[in-house]
């Protein structure tokens, strides 16, 4: 939906609000259709009628577009470990989630050493870990809280199998978790020696602290994968699952030299291979695999039809506040990436304290965050975060949960409902606000503006 104003001297101002069904996210069911009465004539200095949207489509979900609140974890944002609903359970520093198909969260809770589930009501149990570190027990498989882990930082959910694969950081490993009773812990892939090795036989290969996984089911038509940023290995690597096509278990490296620099290139070639500085998180979407290269500060794009490797947005200087397109724009610290129902990317700029938004086209925006450590709720870029890491979206794309590092908590922030964008700062003219859950225009013109388009 674009809205065009045409201001007249000194106090009137007319608003021309034309159809284009553009939202920023929607459910995968059915696209609402939303237009706007137009032109609207409107007076400096008296209020206006709300302008109100109609919608001939599908329904708009509910929500108040990007408002952040605590999901579960200290309310005083206290780390610790605990059971419990909502504020009443801690964390210790959760870095990786994931949601399995009943809306259940799953957590890398990663200084406890443990697994925690955060059921759709935010009660958190612990389902695997017994929470001791490699001083004390550095790889042990067993059932639920009897396995141990070490730093784990990611998971991956696999509904075919029913499990879990989580990144077990300092054990150098790839761990299962079966979620059916027992809650079975197994190795599934490395062999425990932080070193680099491909190999047909997963428990022979070698990952060096391997901190992001993000798990692909191709129903049936060719192998299901498993997708590794083997962060100090600066390499991305696949595991095959279910070995319809290739060998079962067998771990190779799909880009990345091992060299702690920055290039583009094409894998395979030796004059124009890719590398990365500590790759922490993938995403995959289709035949493009996304990465957020940490040490690089930038979000990388591998094309997996042809194995080329290419910058999608970030300039390389460490910088959370430049909002602009492509290889201009500044990340900090970019560690989770998730992709919504558009096709955007979001990203959480880490040291940055944001969460910003990147297009296909490469154009960077902040949804949330001051861009200082601190622990606010509310709403957009007034909420703060402290080393918000990896986030997983619900089913409709209607929640993000971001794990909040070093606020020991789990975050939501509300990814429906209406919201609006221009290219003036404030997006409205002076006077008038737009309710989020309803789409409708309402206040007082204070200030005449020159015409613009809106997308709402």
């Amino acid at each position: 939906m674009h809205l065009s104003a045409r201001l007249f001297p000194i106090q009137i101002c007319l608003l021309f609000l034309m159809s284009s069904s553009v939202l920023e996210t929607v459910s995968a069911q059915s696209a609402p259709s939303i237009s706007y009465t137009t032109p609207q004539v409107l007076v400096r200095s008296s209020p206006i009628t709300a302008i109100s949207p109609t919608n001939g489509g599908g329904a708009v979900p509910a929500g108040t577009y990007t408002n952040v609140s605590v999901f579960a974890g200290s309310a005083t944002n206290a780390s610790g470990f605990a059971d419990g609903t909502g504020t009443s359970a801690r964390f210790n520093k959760p870095t990786g989630v994931t949601i399995d198909g009943s809306g259940n969260l799953y957590v890398a809770d990663c200084f406890n050493h443990r697994i925690r589930m955060v059921n759709p009501a935010g009660v958190v149990t612990t389902l695997a870990g017994d929470g001791f570190d490699f001083i004390e027990g550095r790889l042990q498989n067993g059932n639920g809280t009897s396995a141990s882990f070490n730093f784990p930082t990611d998971i991956a959910y696999d509904g075919d199998n029913n499990c879990l694969y989580v990144a077990d950081k300092l054990n150098d490993v790839i761990r299962k978790i079966s979620l059916t009773s027992p809650f079975a812990v197994t190795t599934f892939a490395g062999s425990g020696t932080a070193a680099f090795s491909d190999n047909v036989n997963a428990l022979s290969a070698q990952f060096n602290e391997p901190e992001g996984l993000f798990f692909v089911d191709n129903s049936g038509t060719s192998d299901d994968y498993i997708y590794v940023a083997d962060r100090t290995n600066h390499r991305i690597r696949r595991i095959v699952v279910n070995g319809t096509t290739g060998a079962a278990g067998a771990v190779s490296t799909i880009a990345g030299t091992g060299s702690t620099t920055f290039a583009n290139g094409i894998t395979g070639q030796a004059t124009s291979h890719a590398t990365f500085n500590q790759p922490v998180q993938v995403a995959v979407d289709g035949n493009n695999l996304y990465i957020a290269d940490f040490g690089n500060n930038r979000i990388r794009k591998l094309d997996l039809s042809n194995s080329t490797v290419t910058t999608l947005a970030g300039s390389g200087t460490a910088g959370g506040s430049n909002n602009t397109n492509g290889q201009l724009a500044t990340f900090n610290a970019p560690y989770g990436i998730e992709i919504d129902g558009a096709g955007n990317l979001i990203v959480s700029d880490q040291s940055g304290h944001r969460i910003r938004r990147v297009t296909s086209a490469g154009a960077v925006t902040t949804l949330a965050g001051t861009g200082s450590g601190n622990t606010t709720d509310g709403l957009g870029e007034a909420a703060a975060f402290n080393g918000p890491s990896g986030m997983v979206f619900d089913a409709d794309d209607a929640l993000l949960y971001i794990a909040d590092f070093n606020n020991h908590r789990v975050r939501k922030m509300e990814m429906s409902g209406y919201t609006i964008s221009s290219t003036y700062t404030p997006t409205l003219p002076a006077g008038l606000t737009m309710a989020a859950t309803t789409g409708s225009i309402t206040g007082t013109p204070s200030a005449t503006r020159p015409a613009a388009n809106y997308t709402v």
